[in-house]
């Protein structure tokens, strides 16, 4: 069995303000004056969080038109015969949709954001080395987005940084779970609870890394793309203040959602984590916001005005204590959508139809063909 170690700054992921620069959708560690004094009810009554949290009718104005196009549309610009050598048990659609990322947005010398949360990713990682050792890639330095990408590129010999070697990065990749394919901003949630156990999303993480890419493209199965996301929105809080966070994010979406802390087992967790609550190296626990319909509602009754996804997101960062969440707007620049036979691309953007085939049609008209 092949042995390798993890390089020492790839084990923690400090999200503290005091140990890293703030970014969109983390907050410090900071309780307003008037949590701090629910903290002492919220233990006294038990570990109960009330199951009332809804959201009353959010609804998104905007969309954009969806732009879409199928694995045979994707011309390349040279076909490379390079196997994978871990390519065993990756499923032809996960082969191909790897392939298909790493030669259309990987190019020498990049800085590259690198999550290992699906097959398609693990398999990226795979040809990344390969093209690498058969000089198609030169001086490619990854930035792990989790303990398990880190993991990953260790066992396969890719250079690993940092983001604070690198706070700006070339491209990012890794699996969402969830995309709103007809809005404007894009927006997919990212971070929901794994059966992987003990392993769960590091949320903070994955949004450094994210937000500090230049392009991100995320990867989903067809059971991803909705035309309004709903489901399970994470949220990174402070585990020390869980029950009185929970409480306040309990005030703000009454109606339609339940509010779990998860466990180890992911999915399977008890509404308070059981015996087992996930907790990050840092302390932070993991709030799962359940939303029993979608999250905003696009259809206008009696001319009232309705809510947005970006109305969502402030009033979850506005509340003292959260760390980050893992609802990402105006992010991804497309999102490349696996089946078991092959893959597809959408996009708000044209260009991200096929990159290679724009790239060489500038070549083209720069050459005077």
């Amino acid at each position: 069995m092949a042995t390798f170690s993890i390089p020492p700054l790839a084990r923690t992921w400090p999200c503290q303000a005091t140990s890293s620069p703030p970014v969109r959708g983390s907050q410090p560690r900071v309780l307003a004056h008037g949590t701090e004094r629910r903290i002492a009810s919220c233990r006294a009554r038990g570990s109960k969080l009330s199951s009332r949290v809804r959201v009353n009718e959010l609804s998104g104005s905007g969309s954009t038109a969806k732009v879409c196009a199928t694995s045979a549309e994707l011309p390349r610009r040279r076909q490379l015969s390079i196997q994978c050598a871990a390519n065993e048990g990756f499923s032809k659609g996960a082969q191909e949709a790897a392939e298909y990322l790493v030669d259309s947005y990987v190019r020498d010398k990049m800085i590259i954001g690198v999550g290992a949360s699906g097959p398609a990713a693990r398999a990226a990682i795979a040809y990344i080395k390969n093209k690498l050792d058969k000089g198609y890639l030169k001086m490619v330095k990854a930035v792990p987005m989790s303990l398990t990408a880190a993991t990953e590129l260790a066992f396969h010999g890719i250079p690993v940084c940092t983001l604070e070697d690198f706070p700006e990065i070339d491209f990012a990749f890794d699996y969402a779970d969830e995309v709103d394919e007809f809005e404007s901003s894009f927006p997919f949630i990212k971070g929901r609870p794994t059966s992987q156990s003990p392993v769960q999303a590091n949320i903070c993480a994955e949004r450094k890394v994210v937000e500090a890419s230049k392009m991100f493209v995320g990867i989903m199965g067809e059971e991803g793309v909705k035309a309004s996301l709903g489901g399970t929105l994470p949220v990174m809080v402070d585990g020390e203040y869980w029950e009185a966070i929970g409480e306040d994010l309990d005030d703000i979406f009454i109606g339609e959602a339940s509010i779990w802390r998860r466990s180890v087992q992911g999915a399977s967790a008890a509404p308070h984590g059981g015996d087992s609550p996930f907790i990050t190296t840092d302390g932070h626990n993991i709030l799962d916001i359940r939303f029993e319909a979608d999250i905003i509602d696009r259809v206008i009754a009696d001319d009232e005005s309705t809510h947005s996804y970006q109305q969502v997101v402030e009033w979850i960062e506005a509340v003292p204590g959260v760390v980050a969440h893992g609802l990402y707007l105006n992010t991804a620049y497309a999102v490349i959508v696996v089946s078991e036979d092959g893959f597809r691309t959408i996009s708000p953007f044209k260009t991200a139809l096929s990159p290679i085939a724009m790239e060489e049609a500038s070549a083209s008209v720069d050459d005077g063909q």
